[in-house]
């Protein structure tokens, strides 16, 4: 059997997605062989199957998708299920850059996403590119033709065959489908997020990265989940990367975030489930007054403590399933496609969930959420009618 080549690997994940149940590797290289391309080995088909469960809806090789498993890396977005690429056919011209040298030319996006994107070259494109030899982490620059877009990027991964060249890059930063596309996004509105963080928990540098990331996380979770109903709704619509406008570090740590009324209620709808488990610094002072008090002859006391932990991560639990099933059900009334389905759930387990335990791991007790444009709007009205009755006074 030849071995089969990275574009071989990626028909057959297309075929494995599309079929929306478990192929057999038979049934995987059979339809690979009538569409001109060769099988595959089983780790590869069963590397198709771990990419759908983590809800991936395209490919990326086994090594990527093993330190996307090990990790989150915070420069690695590229590698996370929850970036969702949609189908496209842009022009662009890309820019390369190596050390001693650069290369200006030609392509066409067939892919893209908030994190990054899939160029094809072709004819006398490919043969410069080619010659060029482009390898990953190679900086690039994306300038989409029909938006007037340019987007500063790295290469990931680089495919090569007789007929093409395949560039995957992944962006600096988080870019606006919606801007790369020419199309709009939903209007956004300045929100104010308020972490209370419990008075025993610490301020040092990594909890507070922590706590930041962890928000960061969570906000980006439920943002994948409603840019993914977004593509299969009769109305589509697309909410683009948050804009900080300001951020406050201390405690209560203050967010003020561009992001549309939308997207504000979904996560509001998450917040309720931030489980109330002290943190580990918390849990282990208590334990240390605990053992005092057990010296001092109060042995009753720490009974009592540990029974309020149990009783505290008991609670966290019968949440977490309670969250599972509502998202089920909505899911359900939604008829939501299968491969959204799946896609939605791991999102909702891997990221949502999960940075909610984080922010309460990092002593984060509870989460507020104030719609600043609304209260400015409320106050100009109220600065209006106070003007108007001083003026009926007069």
């Amino acid at each position: 059997m030849a071995n089969a080549r990275p574009s071989d690997a990626r028909a057959g994940f297309e075929i494995y997605r599309e079929a929306g149940r478990d192929l057999s590797l038979d049934e995987v290289n059979d339809r690979l062989g009538k569409r001109g391309f060769r099988p595959v080995s089983k780790r590869m088909r069963d590397h198709y199957r771990k990419l759908i469960r983590a809800g991936f809806n395209r490919y990326i090789p086994i090594n990527r998708f093993g330190v996307a498993k090990a990790s989150q890396p915070y420069g690695q977005l590229s590698s996370l299920a929850r970036y969702s690429y949609r189908k496209t056919d842009l022009p662009v011209h890309t820019h390369f850059f190596k050390a001693a040298a650069q290369l200006s030319i030609s392509g066409r996006v067939s892919s893209t996403g908030d994190v990054g994107a899939s160029i094809r070259f072709i004819g006398t494109d490919a043969d410069q590119l080619n010659k060029f030899r482009p390898s990953k982490r190679n900086i690039v620059m994306i300038e989409y033709i029909t938006s007037s877009v340019m987007i500063p990027s790295i290469v990931v991964d680089v495919e090569r065959t007789q007929a093409d060249i395949v560039i995957e890059v992944e962006y600096k930063s988080l870019a606006s489908v919606a801007e790369i596309m020419g199309q709009e996004s939903m209007s956004p509105q300045q929100t104010r997020f308020t972490l209370t963080v419990d008075t025993g928990s610490n301020n040092t540098l990594d909890i507070v990265g922590r706590r930041l990331h962890s928000f960061f996380n969570l906000l980006e979770g439920v943002r994948a989940i409603a840019n993914e109903a977004g593509q299969t709704s009769e109305n589509t619509y697309y909410i683009g990367p948050p804009v900080v406008q300001s951020l406050s570090i201390s405690s209560p740590m203050i967010i003020e975030l561009t992001i549309p009324t939308q997207l504000t209620e979904l996560v509001s709808f998450f917040l309720p489930y931030l489980p109330y488990i002290p943190a580990a610094g918390i849990l282990t002072n208590q334990l240390a007054k605990a053992r005092k008090s057990w010296y001092e002859g109060s042995g009753t006391k720490i009974a009592n403590q540990d029974l309020e932990r149990r009783q505290m991560e008991q609670r966290t639990i019968e949440r977490q399933k309670n969250l599972s099933d509502e998202i089920d059900e909505i899911l359900d009334q939604a008829r939501v496609a299968e491969a959204s389905v799946a896609q939605t759930r791991a999102i909702v387990e891997r990221d949502i969930q999960r940075s909610l335990r984080e922010l309460s791991d990092a002593g984060v007790i509870n989460i507020g959420v104030v719609n600043i444009d609304s209260i400015n709007v409320n106050i100009g009205r109220d600065l209006a009618d106070e003007r108007g009755n001083c003026s009926e006074k007069r």
